[in-house]
């Protein structure tokens, strides 16, 4: 009896093989098999591999229940076991042959990036998840995020941005999202990098990339930590107040140059004192901090503050060289303003007497490769220093040309493109002075600014102005800068 089993378990081994049924559904196995790893077609792959196991067990419990209910004959089986046998071999050796060839083809798919299964292997061994717990931007700051994700990823000590920081939140602080890509040396002097997303409408937790491709080229102006420093004293909650939006966002690019264009920047010391840009100030370099509204940056403009040691003292800074080429090109300034990534007007000096200067107005279509005159005189036959150059469309613009060192100033508004250019006015507001006549110190106009409907500007005192620490004052315009109506003293 131990005999016959033996031979019967031979023979169910020997006609699952050589059936056809069974080796094309072996074949399409494999086939579906190689697709799923090569493309990571779930739905239909893996319903065929499915089926084609529950195949593979159905077909095995029949045959055991045949070979017991009816045993083949000692004789039957002698006579046709060379046959049988031959078969045999040679279904072996054609499913041999489809494990080799399609175990080769799902072996590509695993390494240099060839199909889905190698980014699979590469996400279980680089992709990091961490429950995002300190999610509170008012509460925890960005020193929060890191925390969590230094829990299951220890990053090293000195980090950089690879691009740059963006973070965003609600009215009440909630981190809805995180984004940035930084990388540092580890104890052992090798590079590590760490993509960082965060997306609360998808997931609790913070996604971690390690080991990516990342330039580290280790720039000072790159550094991360200046970030951590500044969100410490920033009022962040008092500065969203000043919208009535339901999302804000946070940006952080490093080190920024924004030339003598003071739109929106605040210098901001250790103790959260802030002040705006004054004409005595040095060019607007620092590692600048951007709170703004996302999707509204060109109409609601966003505050821009910079660390420093003491507000009534601002050093100068520099850009490293690569940095400053790279802000050169993508950073509006004084004399030149880009409106899209290919069209930009700029200022173009034309002629220079007695510190002062004549100007053409230029536009470019093609990112600043080829400049066309636009207007050989915009500022109307007057000369000075540009003090300031914005465009709100492709046809609403302002400039302004500063006087006397920087101590006064007008504003210029064109509607049709630069073509031509007419002076603004503001009314007076009279202040009193010790000893004297009542004066008006507010000479120095910056540059527009959408709100809504509106546009707002805060004029200046100029390099000589010390009427109340320097403050500005707040005017509003109803009719695209057309008129302008006084609102109130503003210290932003």
């Amino acid at each position: 009896m131990g005999e016959y089993k033996d031979i019967t378990r031979g023979q169910l081994f020997i006609r699952m093989m050589i059936n056809p049924i069974f080796i094309a559904v072996y074949w399409f196995s494999f086939y579906n098999l190689y697709t799923l790893c090569k493309f990571g077609r779930m739905n239909n792959n893996l319903t065929m591999l499915l089926l084609c196991l529950a195949f593979f067990v159905i077909y095995l419990i029949i045959f055991i229940v045949r070979i017991f209910k009816k045993p083949i004959t000692i004789r039957k089986r002698i006579k046709n076991r060379n046959i049988r046998l031959a078969y045999g071999v040679i279904a072996l050796i054609f499913m041999f042959s489809l494990f080799i060839f399609y175990g080769g083809k799902i072996y590509k798919t695993s390494i240099n990036f060839n199909g889905k299964l190698s980014w699979i292997l590469k996400d279980l061994k680089d992709k990091k998840t961490v429950e995002l717990k300190h999610n509170n931007i008012y509460e925890d700051g960005i020193e929060g995020i890191l925390q969590d994700i230094n829990k299951k990823v220890p990053m090293v000590q000195k980090l950089y941005i690879a691009n740059n920081v963006d973070l965003k939140f609600d009215k009440e602080g909630t981190i809805t999202s995180f984004n940035t890509f930084l990388y540092g040396k580890n104890d052992k002097d090798t590079l590590e990098s760490y993509l960082i997303s965060y997306n609360k409408n998808e997931s609790s937790k913070i996604t971690i990339y390690l080991h990516g491709n990342v330039n580290g080229d280790f720039n000072e102006d790159k550094l991360l930590e200046p970030l951590i420093s500044t969100m410490k004293v920033i009022p962040l909650k008092e500065t969203i107040s000043k919208w009535e939006e339901s999302q804000f966002g946070i940006l952080y690019s490093g080190k920024r140059s924004f030339g003598y264009n003071g739109s929106g920047v605040l210098y901001i010391d250790s103790e959260g004192k802030t002040r705006s840009v004054g004409n005595r100030d040095p060019e607007i370099i620092g590692y600048a901090v951007s709170v703004y509204v996302p999707g509204k940056e060109s109409t609601l403009t966003p505050y821009r503050y910079i660390l420093v040691d003491d507000l009534n003292n601002i050093k100068s800074e520099t850009l490293t060289k690569g940095n400053k080429e790279q802000e050169e090109e993508e950073s509006n300034g004084i004399d030149k303003f880009y409106l899209s990534q290919k069209i930009g007007y700029k200022l173009e000096v034309t002629d220079a007497a007695a510190g002062s200067r004549a100007y053409a107005l230029e536009k470019t279509l093609d990112g600043g490769t080829k400049w066309s005159l636009v207007n050989g005189d915009p500022f109307l036959g007057e000369i000075g220093a540009a003090a300031g150059i914005t465009f709100l469309d492709d046809r609403l613009g302002f400039l302004c040309l500063a006087h006397s060192g920087g101590a006064r100033g007008e504003l210029y508004r064109t509607e049709d493109g630069g073509t031509t250019f007419t002076k603004i006015s503001f009314p007076e507001v009279k202040v009193p002075l010790n000893g004297s006549e009542p004066y008006n110190p507010f000479d120095l106009p910056g540059m527009p600014t959408k709100e809504g409907e509106n546009l707002n500007i805060s004029v200046g005192q100029g390099s000589d102005g010390d009427y109340n620490g320097g403050i500005k004052a707040l005017y509003r315009s109803k009719d695209q800068g057309k008129t302008w109506e006084y609102v109130k003293e503003d210290k932003w």
